[in-house]
């Protein structure tokens, strides 16, 4: 019958629906699972190279503070005029950053807190060793704020050696160098004007140690960052402020005199100039390593913006190939009713007539044109058989 038909052939399509359907969940889940897990860490990964972005400006403009702050105190601790316009322009500079507006950094309360300190800074007209001791207050910590920035802003992490030896220089060691080679000068300018002085004599000669040691510790690190870097760019644009930081701070902390006692009293108007070539350096150096970390940034955010394209790509194949599969595998079978009619006009076996593949029915005729006793059953009679076809004929549409 072709009820019985219908439903033999649902029943033979759902186990292959039933298997469509566990293909295309375990094709979406373990997709949609791995696409969640690199979505997420892109956007963790873009969120990080925003904050060292961000950090890597703050960081630059505090530096170039700091560089200002030393050379005002130098004014000041000689008795001339500080250049206060100078260190006005690299306050604003750092204003402009946006730094006191960063409500994820902790460094932006201390900046808060130290502007004022420094505005205040800029007007003073303290000389001698109130001005030493007033600058060198502001100043360290304005270099802590480097730190601290570089903290929040998560400039020391990182899965290459290269960058985190040269973000390590710029953070830590170029603004130390900075502050010692400017104090070095001031103390020695301070000692030679009060050369019976025990004090001022030994303080010169520590800072001048400091800053032969802090010297080592930040080549040291260029070195590391230039042996292991693949970049092309960087051992040219390092090496040559490097080596004219070197020449420098030799002039100011010979290795040879480095542990000598106080007695060695260096030339001031020599260390003066040694340590203007020291802070042209410095502040070379932290130009080009702030751009090439700034270009090595950019590259890595090219990377994961271009791997989280990818796993939206693949995701989008996955759904598209587990639609393709329950379209091919959906259930085609007629409805009842259609199959019925569909059946009763189904093609009946023709005496002797078998086609070249073996199939005997009819190709011309359908089933009610068919001679009554063509449809006789065995043992069946031509008048059972006409019975029958009248009664189909009967309840056929």
């Amino acid at each position: 019958m072709p009820e019985l038909d219908s439903v033999s052939a649902q029943k033979r399509k759902r186990p292959v629906r039933v298997v469509a359907v566990l293909a295309v969940l375990l094709l979406l889940a373990p997709s949609a699972f791995l696409c969640t897990r690199l979505l997420d860490r892109a956007s963790a990964d873009l969120a990080l190279l925003r904050r060292q972005q961000q950090g890597l400006v703050h960081v630059s403009t505090l530096t170039s503070l700091v560089a200002a702050l030393t050379d005002a105190q130098g004014a000041a601790v000689r008795g001339d005029r500080a250049p206060a316009g100078e260190v006005q322009r690299a306050i604003e500079a750092v204003d402009r950053t946006g730094l006191s507006k960063r409500s994820d950094l902790t460094a932006a309360l201390a900046w808060t807190k130290l502007r004022p300190d420094l505005d205040r800074l800029a007007k003073s007209t303290r000389h001698g060793r109130e001005a030493y001791a007033e600058y060198s207050q502001n100043i360290d910590l304005t270099v802590l704020l480097i730190g601290t920035v570089s903290q929040d802003s998560g400039l020391l992490l990182g899965d290459q050696l290269d960058t985190h030896y040269l973000m390590n220089s710029l953070v830590t060691g170029l603004p130390t160098l900075l502050v010692l080679s400017g104090r070095m000068v001031d103390l020695s300018g301070m000692a030679q004007a009060a050369p019976k002085s025990a004090g001022a004599q030994v303080a010169a000669a520590t800072v001048r140690q400091l800053l032969g040691h802090s010297a080592a510790d930040t080549a040291s690190s260029m070195h590391q960052a230039l042996s292991r870097t693949g970049s092309t760019t960087l051992g040219p644009a390092l090496m040559s402020s490097l080596d004219r930081l070197a020449g420098a701070v030799l002039a100011m902390a010979p290795v040879q005199v480095l542990n000598q006692g106080p007695s060695t009293a260096p030339d001031v108007q020599t260390l003066a100039q040694a340590q203007k070539d020291a802070r042209a350096s410095v502040l070379e150096l932290s130009r080009v390593a702030t751009a090439e970390f700034g270009t090595t940034l950019d590259e890595r955010e090219q990377t994961v913006r271009s791997d989280r394209l990818t796993a939206v790509a693949v995701t989008a194949g996955a759904v598209l190939l587990a639609g393709l599969l329950l379209l091919v595998t959906r259930d085609r079978t007629l409805p009842a009713d259609t199959a019925e009619r569909a059946g009763r006009r189904r093609l009946r076996r023709k005496p002797g007539g078998q086609s070249a593949d073996g199939d005997v029915r009819s190709r011309h005729h359908r089933e009610e044109d068919l001679p009554a006793e063509w449809h006789r059953a065995p043992g069946e009679t031509a008048e059972q058989a006409a019975a029958r076809q009248q009664e189909l004929d009967r309840v056929a549409p």
